[in-house]
């Protein structure tokens, strides 16, 4: 039996057996008993197991995988073949791609994936497709584009875009890097940054248009958001870090597009958004997203009175507020689905408590940079939301004293962020886990009064923790004994005090562990590196760069012991080219480490 198959399904393939003889190959479909059954998986990772069952399951997931995700350039000469097996593919992903992303657009392009839905190129040198592809190929079906942190992006290549994809519906250009010194008087002409002349051409293109992201685009203007009102079903807009986008841009936008119900801004001053029409015209407004901003308790005061559809609200680095204004706003939105406040110096524990009452439906609560903020405010939300499951406590107060621990219950919290709160104590952290004890997702990175101890507790009193990180945590030797994790996935320990006894423990307790990141840990050897990958028997991804103590050659062993391995990050300069193209035909890919 493959070790990498999850027990789980076991009883999906016995079910799956049982109709078998009277399903061939050619007739295996999607939308059959079988491919009903395979459906039910969670992840595209756990078709590998199953497509080494027979020809008929392997036919089965080859027709059911919808995405593919391209990192390394070593996979470029096998494309073909893998566009080939995947020939239902939805989605493309090459965000993470570190080679030249042109060959690999050439080999979607020359094999005509026109049903693609959707592209990601983020993070790349340049646009994949330029004037050179002039064969006049046009991508009807695609209508997501992912098209940010570009290192070159332009007028042209926004024309380009225009013409290649007529259909799209979501396009993100967000954060190009660009040069931002150039003089206005300058621009004319200049076709290879983003100016009002390249989003105009897109909004006459793009008719179906219904999300954009144009933040980072420091050369736009008003007249840019003008132009996108002729996108009739324009419905979510993001102009963050859009230094000359001001209010009459957005009033134009509202006024013009009675569709928008989603509008991200920076540096506004909400009093004149509201002035200038912002209820009267976005009466189908259900999420604002305000960062810099100036933000009165009069002007919320508004917002509570218009009674939009509101269900995501966001206020960041935003000044002018105070306790009274939130209140007013939240008292009249009981059904906020996702609250965001950020950076406020002035929110202290009784103050969340008081607000916490009108947060019944929220799920999700970013209070990232709120340093008054201790562990008083988690037991208020505790207490107080009845379904949040999302809390982002980042770099807040928690470890200093808080108030009255008295009375709580148990919350249905299940992803936790709270990095950077360096006074958290291992005796901090155990009240919060038994606060929190459905927890699935736990980050603690970049604490110093941590301790095994601490971690060995947190885990025994929420064992459902899927995802853990400790990064940075110098005084964490060790996850510590305890019983079995069966749950946790991935476990990230960059930079932090892990050694070979943790990989010890890590390898008793996690037999289900299939992401390890242990980037700089200088306390584990070779030898540990062995155990755990020995122990892990679906360990799929790992990460060994900066790793002093950790010989090259335990990549060759553990990639040739542990069946289930696909990636491994290790110093490219101790590795051979050779070494890393045979890996790769033994099923894993070899990274160099950044």
């Amino acid at each position: 039996m493959n070790t990498e198959f999850p027990l789980v399904w076991v009883e999906i393939v016995v079910m799956a057996f049982t109709i078998l003889p009277s399903i061939t190959v050619e007739e295996i479909k999607a939308d059959n008993p079988l491919g009903l059954i395979f459906k039910q998986l969670d992840r595209d990772c756990e078709f590998n197991s199953l497509s080494l069952v027979c020809k008929r399951f392997y036919a089965l997931t080859n027709s059911l995988r919808r995405r593919l995700s391209v990192t390394d350039p070593i996979i470029t000469g096998t494309l073909p073949k893998l566009l080939e097996r995947f020939s239902n593919l939805v989605s493309v992903n090459l965000s993470n791609f570190r080679g030249d992303v042109t060959i690999i657009f050439s080999e979607i392009w020359n094999r005509c994936l026109l049903n693609l839905q959707e592209l990601d190129i983020s993070n790349q040198t340049r646009i994949p497709f330029d004037e050179s592809n002039d064969s006049g190929l046009v991508f009807k079906n695609l209508n997501v584009l992912k098209c940010k942190k570009l290192h070159v992006l332009g007028n042209s290549h926004l024309k380009r875009i225009a013409s290649c994809f007529p259909c799209l519906e979501e396009l993100d250009i967000s954060f190009p890097r660009a040069d931002a010194h150039l003089r206005f008087e300058d621009l004319e002409g200049n076709e290879s940054i983003v100016t009002d002349d390249g989003i105009e051409v897109l909004s006459l293109s793009l008719r179906k248009l219904r999300k954009i992201n144009l933040s980072g685009n420091y050369y736009i203007t008003d007249r840019s958001i003008a132009a996108l009102s002729n996108c009739l079903n324009l419905q979510n807009v993001e102009v963050l870090a859009c230094c000359f986008i001001t209010a009459n841009g957005i009033h134009h936008l509202m006024q013009n597009s009675a569709k928008v119900n989603s509008v991200s801004v920076f540096g506004i001053t909400l009093g004149k958004l509201i002035a200038g029409g912002l209820i009267s015209y976005g009466r189908a407004l259900q999420t604002i997203d305000l960062h810099c901003s100036t933000v009165s308790d009069e002007c919320l005061s508004s917002l509570a009175k218009a009674c939009l559809p509101l269900n995501r609200f966001s206020l960041v680095c935003c000044n002018g507020i105070t306790s009274n204004g939130l209140s007013s706003l939240l008292s009249a939105y009981p059904s906020l689905q996702y609250l965001a406040l950020e950076q406020f110096g002035f929110l202290t524990d009784e103050i969340m408590e008081v607000l916490s009452l009108h947060l019944r439906s929220v799920v999700t609560i970013k209070l990232t940079g709120c340093s008054r903020l201790t562990i008083s405010t988690i037991f208020a939300l505790a207490r107080n939301c009845d379904v949040l499951e999302e809390l982002d406590m980042e770099e807040t107060g928690l470890g200093r004293k808080g108030g009255s621990l008295d009375w709580y219950k148990i919350s249905k919290i299940k992803c936790l962020n709270m990095r950077r709160n360096f006074k958290v104590s291992d005796k901090c952290l155990a009240e919060i886990a038994s606060v929190c004890r459905k927890l699935e997702k736990l980050d603690v990175s970049s604490y110093s009064g941590l301790s095994k101890e601490g971690i060995a507790s947190v885990l025994q009193i929420c064992p459902e923790i899927r995802s853990l990180k400790i990064d940075h945590g110098l005084g964490i030797e060790s996850i510590g004994e305890g019983p079995e994790l069966p749950k946790l996935e991935v476990l990230s320990a960059a930079r932090s005090g892990l050694n070979d006894s943790g990989l010890a423990a890590i390898g008793i307790r996690c037999s289900g562990l299939m992401k390890l990141d242990l980037e700089g840990c200088n306390g584990v050897t070779t030898s540990g590196v062995e155990e755990v990958a020995k122990k892990c028997k679906r360990l799929r991804e790992i990460k060994l760069g900066m790793c002093t103590h950790v010989d090259a050659s335990v990549v060759e062993r553990i990639v040739f012991s542990c069946p289930s391995l696909r990636r491994v990050t290790f110093p490219n300069s101790k590795l051979t080219e050779n070494l890393k193209r045979l890996f790769f035909r033994h099923g894993c890919i070899v990274q160099e480490s950044h």
